[in-house]
């Protein structure tokens, strides 16, 4: 089902290739992405060619979701010359005309971001830190959970990746499955207050140590 079509933002040259989102609407998963690829220009939607293959076939059917069944869309409706990833900026200035239209109208529980440009509309500004961690998120009117994810097209060119993006993915499978079951928790951290210091001296290692014998937890070392 092809989405709602959108006015340029400011950010686009009338050049550019515009590809509307699609999917259900409403829909309980919202798929974010960066921008618009070459496929996805040439099939004039969301999450075509190699990048959707490995979504729709390979990483959804992890967290138990089918493609017809979320509302895809990207950060920047129109294509970047070149087909490059619009930076944060450029899909801020384009999500601000178009992402909170898009939201009030699919209504979804859970927005999963594909990509550090993605995440970074919702707040997320450590993609290598917050994958994979559901979080409150908001944009204007909106408010749900977030799931950052590495987008597809990065395990394609980085192979490394795949297993934190298919690990990820089966998170989020069971991260549906606790809000179906009473809700989510998210993990608290054990050391919320971390105390910092920089131990130039041997003399002053063994001091540290000699104060927390009774917590072997306490102390994390970088010797660099």
């Amino acid at each position: 089902m092809t989405g709602p079509v959108f006015h340029r933002c400011r950010v686009c040259a009338a050049a550019n290739r515009y590809v509307a989102p699609n999917g259900p609407s409403p829909a309980r998963i919202l798929v974010i992405g960066e921008g618009p690829a070459r496929r996805e220009v040439q099939y004039g939607y969301p999450f075509a060619g190699d990048s959707g293959d490995e979504l729709n076939y390979h990483y959804l059917p992890l967290a138990n979701l089918q493609r017809e069944s979320v509302y895809c869309t990207n950060a920047c409706k129109c294509a970047r010359p070149g087909f490059v990833n619009p930076t944060k900026s450029e899909a801020a200035a384009c999500s601000e005309r178009h992402l909170g239209t898009e939201l009030r109208l699919v209504r979804p529980e859970v927005v999963v971001t594909l990509g550090a440009v993605a995440a970074s509309l919702f707040g997320i500004d450590n993609l290598d830190h917050a994958h994979g961690v559901p979080t409150r998120g908001r944009f204007e009117h909106w408010e749900g959970w977030t799931y950052p994810v590495f987008h597809p097209a990065q395990g394609i060119r980085v192979p490394s990746l795949i297993t934190r993006i298919r690990t990820d993915f089966m998170a989020l499978g069971e991260f549906l499955r606790d809000l179906d079951h009473g809700g989510y928790t998210p993990p608290q951290d054990a050391y919320p207050n971390p105390d910092y210091r920089e131990l130039s001296t041997p003399q002053e290692l063994v001091t540290v140590l000699s104060h927390h014998t009774n917590d072997p937890d306490y102390l994390g070392v970088d010797t660099e």
